[in-house]
């Protein structure tokens, strides 16, 4: 069940690679709005880079991300994504999910769709819409926006 008072608004703040032996793994970091705490999304090169290409606006029009072909879809069906949230963590996995309005939803009960913390961060880039970190995840694996990122590192 979906609780807006446990939720704070976040913006993408950095992407720091990681070297872990042969596997590259790149690290997203929110930050909170206001707030000098960041939230650790952990994400593979190849995720990096959509949310590079969305970030800078670099997504040819004639070749579109899979992701801005989801929002096309929904916005054919007469959904439009207002949000997504990262509402909770088990096992060490984030959960997240897209929040759309249309139809017989709306912002107050909205049509939710579960999807990975990634796709929700590009998809709310491409669609300049707000993300959401539930408090209880910022408690779990926030850390102080001050840190230095290779202490942060695996």
């Amino acid at each position: 069940m979906r609780n807006e008072q446990s939720m704070k608004q976040v913006k993408i703040w950095t992407i720091s690679p990681l070297n872990l032996s042969k596997i590259k793994r790149v690290t997203l970091f929110l930050k909170l709005v206001n707030i000098e705490t960041l939230v650790p999304v952990f994400i593979n090169q190849l995720e990096s880079q959509s949310i590079l290409k969305a970030l800078r606006n670099r997504v040819p029009p004639n070749r579109p991300l899979v992701h801005g072909v989801l929002l096309s879809l929904m916005g054919d069906a007469g959904f439009s994504l207002f949000g997504v949230e990262i509402y909770d963590i088990h096992d060490d996995i984030l959960l997240a999910r897209l929040l759309f309005e249309g139809q017989s939803y709306s912002a107050e009960k909205p049509l939710m769709s579960p999807i990975t913390p990634f796709d929700a961060c590009v998809l709310a880039t491409l669609a300049a819409r707000p993300i959401y970190v539930a408090e209880n995840v910022i408690e779990q694996i926030g850390v102080p926006a001050g840190i230095e990122l290779d202490k942060f590192r695996i």
